[in-house]
């Protein structure tokens, strides 16, 4: 039984990996949006390594939902498309950073962005259906006020990477879509953590900032970024220093998200 859930696991991540990568061959393809193909690339390595990024990818993220998913209220349906939905959303902005900062179109982000983000979707709201089938009462607890900190927070570590590191962003040449671009990750970070915090009221507020940060919300992080890489010729260092100072002010704005409810629930106490 154990090993039948666990080759029907696999056998979804490898399906929708093949489903992205079919989907991908609709989009614009990179070489044509001016940028210096990767060493990939001109070696014909890259759908492979895609490949496998993708069902690294792709299993991770069913991997982390598994871990958490029976700490989360509703049926084995509504949390993967919940799951799903987010960690699609993030993604489908991600991509957008292209037409920002490397000059793609708008056409060629939307569309790869969607060949991701559908398939994600999908895989993760079969997975939450086949893996869970004891539906738990909903527990109703607004958290909207984290998508304000933890945005808020985002958008600090964002503006300190371009103003104060220098890290090349194209804030000087657009500077309003770069601020609108910004602010919508930082939503879309704040709804995951909306999403997945109640997986984590158990620990301790710095335990739980370090899970969603590192583990539930950083993994995935990187592992976007890591795809760049494989399709151009980029640095390095300047490509993983925006996750890894994302994470890093994602994590003390969940810190401050959640003292700021302590504070307040204390106050509520005191006052009854």
């Amino acid at each position: 039984m154990i090993i039948g859930k666990g080759m029907k696991h696999v056998l979804l991540v490898v399906v929708f990996t093949g489903i992205a990568i079919g989907l991908h061959q609709f989009a614009p393809d990179p070489l044509n949006e001016g940028i210096s193909p990767s060493i990939f690339y001109r070696y014909n390595l890259f759908i492979p390594m895609i490949t496998i990024n993708l069902l690294l990818t792709f299993g991770l993220l069913a991997l982390v939902a598994g871990i958490f998913v029976k700490r989360m209220s509703g049926n084995g349906y509504q949390i993967g498309l919940r799951f799903g939905f987010a960690f699609s959303i993030l993604w489908m902005l991600g991509f957008l950073e292209g037409s920002l900062y490397y000059g793609s179109s708008i056409k060629h982000d939307i569309m790869h962005g969607l060949a991701d983000g559908v398939p994600m979707i999908i895989l993760l709201t079969i997975w939450g259906k086949v893996t869970i089938r004891d539906s738990v009462r909903m527990k109703k607890q607004s958290r909207l006020f984290a998508f304000v900190v933890i945005c808020l927070f985002h958008l600090c570590g964002r503006y300190f990477m371009y103003l104060v590191l220098g890290i090349d962003s194209r804030v000087d040449v657009k500077p309003l879509q770069i601020f609108i671009w910004t602010v919508s990750v930082g939503l879309a970070i704040g709804y995951i953590y909306h999403v997945t915090a109640e997986s984590l009221q158990e620990y301790s507020v710095i335990k739980r900032a370090s899970l969603f940060s590192l583990v539930i919300f950083g993994i995935d992080w990187v592992l976007f970024y890591s795809f760049d890489p494989l399709i151009q010729e980029t640095s390095l260092l300047m490509n993983f220093v925006r996750p890894t100072l994302d994470i890093i002010f994602v994590f003390l704005g969940v810190i401050v998200y959640e003292k700021m409810i302590e504070l307040k629930s204390c106050a509520m106490h005191e006052s009854r």
